[in-house]
């Protein structure tokens, strides 16, 4: 099977991983988001930061490193796994000892118990079998998909049985105990690769992970900077609804657009000797992940009103324009993790955390600049800084690739001008009566039409695009045609 045709099924299998795993996420919280408050909402962003936090201080950019990797040994699969298995049970413990101080810091006595108890998930999760990174590398995803099915579903169960014992946040905590357990015994179900542990190659593996690791902590910062300074300077029902919009908003990013570019890590990374096709698989990548991200973020911008309703419920109706806000995000998120992955491809870590830590200056002097005005207006100013930095970041892999950012400019142009025309499809059609419908067949119906003349028109200018630039081409060849022909002629002349 040709490398093309690998990395298609690998970004198949990952959407199909991730839209199950997000379907079955999004379904349980949106019975959660009827059945408790936006306060317990707020405990739950506070113990999402505190995982996300274990997981990123212990990453040791194990998978990354095997996938970039040319002639991977068992020895670098073994000190992998080992590195991950030390450094998270090492921070678990550290975080078991601090819980205390981390509740009473964000004046929340009641999480500490919660704190420990879900942070247990960091290390189940690191004894995984790193047979697992060897699936990815080779583009395997058929048995992740089914470890990923069964992982989400039996953890759906466990939040579903604990919410409907005792409505609060302990459902989030029994979901993610029971998650990383599956995870961690249908590992070795599904890849028979025996790990043992072995420091043999922690040489070697050092030189890159010690920048995913400082670029992880970076990366956290700048990406979680908001949640930690609402969580201090905002109610805790605040932080709940911010919480709750801000996951709505980066739940396509997470469950399909992010996961379907993982494959290009490897394609990219063994295309970077060849400059020509290098180039050309990094514009490929930024022109359609733009191509599908930009729709979405339009018509979450407009319609987030009417998605708060049906999704959330009209107890969160007062949230919405923290959604609007947060389309904003998604975009910026998406492409910063494009080239991100780029970078990380081209193994040009230490330049990607320089840049990371930069930016992580720059986005917390703002944020902290912005304490004392609304929370609606603090989204709005997360969602532009994430703009600034993302388009920092696209500049600098062109400096060091010379991609071609002009023909990058000129190709995204379909996906905004088709974005435009969507939108004035769906105001025409608005001003029939759509207030008049449910909301659920409002946004339905309003999806249907936008969505679609958005391809329509995408596929019409495109078309046009490509048809003016082969006439152009034709005429180009005619010119050096007529120009060889004079050359011809002179040089005969000279010659008599």
């Amino acid at each position: 099977m040709s490398l093309t045709k690998k990395v298609l099924l690998g970004s198949y299998f990952q959407i199909l991983i991730n839209v199950f795993q997000k379907l079955v996420g999004v379904i349980s919280t949106l019975i959660l988001a009827r059945l408790l408050t936006p306060n317990d909402f707020g405990i739950i962003a506070i113990l999402a930061v505190t995982v996300h936090l274990i997981d990123i201080l212990s990453d040791a950019g194990s998978q990354q490193y095997i996938i970039q990797k040319q002639g991977i040994t068992s020895d670098d699969v073994n000190t992998a796994w080992t590195i991950d298995i030390i450094g998270k049970t090492f921070l678990t413990i550290v975080i078991w000892a601090l819980a205390p101080f981390i509740a009473e810091t964000l004046d929340n006595p009641i999480l500490t118990d919660a704190i420990r108890i879900i942070s247990l998930s960091i290390p189940l999760k690191a004894f995984k079998n790193p047979g697992l990174m060897l699936l990815a590398k080779h583009f395997e995803y058929q048995k992740l998909f089914k470890l990923g099915m069964y992982q989400k579903l039996l953890s759906f169960a466990a939040v579903m049985i604990t919410v409907l014992i005792n409505p609060s946040y302990w459902a989030i905590v029994a979901g993610d105990i029971v998650s990383a357990v599956v995870l961690l015994t249908g590992s070795y179900y599904i890849d028979n690769f025996k790990p043992k542990f072995s420091l043999k190659r922690i040489v070697a593996q050092w030189s890159f992970t010690q920048w995913a690791l400082l670029r992880g902590i970076t990366g956290f910062l700048r990406s979680q900077a908001d949640m930690l300074i609402v969580s201090k300077f905002f109610p805790t029902s605040s932080l709940g609804g911010y919480h709750m919009t801000r996951e709505l908003a980066l739940i396509p990013a997470l469950s399909i657009v992010i996961p379907a570019s993982e494959p290009l890590l490897s394609a990219i990374s063994q295309s970077k000797h060849n400059q020509e096709l290098l180039n050309y698989r990094i514009r490929l990548s930024l022109v359609t992940m733009i191509a599908l991200l930009l729709p979405l973020s339009v018509f979450i911008y407009n319609y987030s009103e009417l998605i708060v309703t049906v999704l959330l419920g009209n107890q969160w109706i007062e949230y919405h324009q923290l959604l609007s806000f947060f389309s904003i995000l998604f975009f910026t998120y998406c492409v910063h993790a494009l080239i991100s992955d780029c970078f990380t491809a081209l193994n040009k870590m230490r330049k990607l955390f320089l840049f990371d830590l930069v930016s992580t200056v720059f986005i917390l002097t703002v944020l902290m600049l912005s304490i004392g005005v609304t929370i609606f207006e603090f989204s709005l100013i997360r969602g532009v800084s994430g703009v600034a930095i993302a388009c920092a970041l696209l500049i600098l892999l062109n400096m060091l690739t010379e991609f071609g950012l002009t023909k990058l400019l000129v190709n995204t142009f379909p996906s905004f001008l088709a974005s435009g025309a969507a939108i004035l499809a769906t105001i025409t059609v608005e001003n029939i009566g759509f207030t008049a419908l449910h909301p659920f067949i409002a946004l339905t119906l309003l999806s249907i039409i936008f969505f679609a003349s958005y391809i329509l028109c995408f596929l019409f200018v495109s078309f046009q695009c490509q048809k003016r630039l082969n006439e152009n081409s034709k005429l180009l060849n005619n010119i050096l045609s007529l120009g060889r022909i004079a050359l011809e002629k002179i040089k005969r002349k000279i010659k008599l």
